[in-house]
């Protein structure tokens, strides 16, 4: 490649970035509806106690939820990153129940008992301060990181998570940006 080749593939690459940045600056509007639209399903979570379905290793199934009376707060911040020019970021103050424990050998046998079982919710007695971090991914905003304290109650469980589709759950993972 000469000299004209690598100032070409520079410019493609830099239109791209651009265009990219530009999609994110021109839809900010979108980008806050998003965030709101996440923070209202964190809180429908822990409003209605909806449950998080986990694979327990031997087939079987947990459930883990956020407690009821959570509180949510949601922020877009601008960064200056051109790959990643906003970062969402929700705090959560509230309690991790979960329905049964693969360590006690209590998980259930199918989805749906984990889902609907009506056992005394367990949890260690304490809120925790969740902080949960979400980027742009094409014309989504998705869950990228959190805090250790979220991802040792919600993410490194011992399978992956069971999300029906429309559900909050499901959109706390990921959001549409309209």
């Amino acid at each position: 490649m000469n000299f004209s080749g690598v100032l070409s593939a520079a410019a493609v690459a830099g239109s791209m970035l651009a265009s990219g940045a530009a999609y994110a600056q021109q839809d900010t509007a979108g980008l806050v509806r998003a965030m709101n639209g996440i923070a209202s399903s964190w809180q429908a979570i822990s409003t209605n106690g909806e449950v998080l379905l986990i694979s327990c290793a031997n087939g079987k199934f947990a459930g883990v939820r956020l407690a009821p009376g959570a509180s949510v707060n949601v922020d877009l911040r601008k960064t200056d990153s051109l790959m990643n020019p906003f970062v969402g970021i929700v705090q959560i103050y509230g309690r991790y129940q979960f329905s049964s424990s693969q360590q006690d050998g209590s998980c259930y046998l199918t989805r749906e008992q984990a889902r609907s079982a009506v056992v005394p919710w367990r949890d260690n007695d304490r809120d925790y301060s969740y902080t949960i971090y979400y980027q742009l991914n094409g014309t989504e905003m998705q869950l990228t990181n959190g805090n250790e304290v979220f991802v040792n109650n919600f993410m490194r469980q011992p399978g992956q998570p069971q999300v029906d589709a429309n559900s909050n759950w499901l959109h706390v993972f990921r959001y549409p940006v309209q």
